[in-house]
Parts: structure tokens; C-alpha cells; sequence
């Protein structure tokens, strides 16, 4: 028996994709952070903890891990989601008027050539950091959730 931490934690199944270097999408927000603090009680040994009884329940996917199709299709922000919306995120199959997928865990996430946390601490890439953490606040105002 897998339970679903075990299929959770397995080793991907390979696939090409590209992402862009660049800067990232200007924000339209009056949110401006300064600066942020680490949250240290977030780690793997906490979650794992609070999630325990639905983690060691049996896994009921497939046996053999592979991406899903929409897992191998790259998409920006400009295609696929709505303009406000995360462009990496958890989406419903089900397609919204427009072709838009349904956006199940709005948030956002970054690749390291985009974003990093020390960004905050290098003057001449300050903006960097202040726009993506505007983004992912921005999000999560819009969506009421944290």
C-alpha cells in the first residue's frame, strides 16, 4: 500500500519545459512591501505533522508516476488564466467562459531566475522582489485567503 505522503513525495516522472528569463509582470496594486520576515515554525517536519492522519491515508492514484497533460503545456500569465489570477496554479478541468481553467489554490510561485529572497537585500533588483511579493499578496486580497 502507498499512501498519498509516499506518492506526494515520489520522484517525478521527466519532461521538458522552458521557462524565460526576465523580469516579471508589473503589478497594478498599491501594495508596496518593505520587507518580510521568515516564518520559521513553515517547515516540512511541521506540516507533515499537522497533516499526518490525511497523508498516511492509502493513495488510490495511478501506480507509476507521470505528468499530467497539463503539467507538459507551459503556459504565461497571458494565456490560459485569467489576467488577475496565479499563472501557476492548481486548475480545475473545468473550462470557464473565455477558456480559462477554474483556479483551485490561487497563489503564485517563481522560478529562481525570477525571483529569490535575497533579491530584497540588492538595491538594483529591490522592485524584483517587492513586485512578485505585491503579485502574491495582491492574489491572495483578491481571493480572500491567505
Amino acid at each position: 500500500m502507498v499512501n498519498l505522503l509516499e506518492a506526494l513525495t515520489r520522484e517525478c516522472a521527466p519532461f521538458q519545459c522552458f521557462a524565460p528569463e526576465g523580469q516579471n509582470r508589473i503589478t497594478r496594486t498599491d501594495i508596496a512591501p518593505e520587507t518580510w520576515h521568515p516564518w520559521s515554525d513553515f517547515t516540512y517536519a511541521n506540516i507533515t505533522a499537522i497533516f499526518r492522519e490525511q497523508l498516511a491515508t492509502e493513495y488510490y492514484g495511478e501506480g507509476e508516476p507521470r505528468p499530467l497533460e497539463k503539467d507538459t503545456s507551459i503556459h504565461n500569465e497571458d494565456a490560459g488564466r485569467e489576467p488577475l489570477q496565479a499563472y501557476w496554479s492548481c486548475v480545475s478541468d473545468v473550462i470557464l467562459d473565455g477558456g480559462t481553467y477554474l483556479n483551485l489554490v490561487p497563489g503564485d510561485t517563481r522560478i529562481s531566475s525570477k525571483w529569490c529572497p535575497e533579491l530584497h537585500d540588492d538595491p538594483e533588483r529591490f522592485y524584483e522582489w517587492q513586485n512578485a511579493v505585491a503579485q502574491t499578496v495582491s492574489y491572495s486580497a483578491e481571493h480572500r485567503v491567505r
